[in-house]
């Protein structure tokens, strides 16, 4: 059957994402659902900064 997974905004907003765990959530139904949303959300790269930008040192 279906299953449903509740719980806060921001943790149902960063689950997918692997930045908060399946135990963090209400899950109910078939659990056997919820690795599958991994495959829809693309994981976040994070930029590196440029030289310059964010080290503190004194820009041009």
């Amino acid at each position: 059957g279906a299953g449903e997974a509740a719980g806060s905004g921001a943790d149902l907003a960063l689950f997918p994402r692997r930045r908060v765990p399946a135990a963090a959530l209400h899950v109910t139904g078939d659990t056997g659902l919820l690795p599958p949303c991994f495959t829809l959300v693309p994981p976040v790269r994070r930029a590196r900064p440029r030289a310059g930008v964010g080290s503190g040192a004194p820009g041009p």
